[in-house]
């Protein structure tokens, strides 16, 4: 999971050098469309930052589910299978 973060994290980052680059090469064509793929790639970028986060509180969830009995274990599995289903809900969105 920490290496998921981490490959997140850089594709975060790659989507904003992207933004940048597109950017630099349309703008003298036409700064319009040049401003607006610049403002979807500073999305996705953004997006795919703010995912770890979620994969973050499932690591949390999974790491203090092992201690955790009873009406607790049951809270923890439910929370745990919301967070890998909003796992795929974030990749979904910055895609679009």
């Amino acid at each position: 999971m920490r290496v998921n973060i981490v490959l997140t994290l850089l594709q975060a980052g790659y989507a904003l050098v992207l933004a940048v680059t597109l950017y630099a090469l349309t703008r003298d064509q036409d700064r319009d469309l040049a401003v607006m793929a610049l403002c979807c790639r500073v999305g996705e970028g953004v997006i795919a930052a703010v995912s770890p986060l979620g994969t973050l509180a499932l690591l949390s969830v999974a790491t203090a589910g092992t201690a955790a009995a009873g009406a607790d274990a049951t809270a923890g599995n439910a929370l745990g299978a919301l967070l890998l289903k909003m796992e795929g809900w974030t990749g979904l969105i910055a895609a679009t």
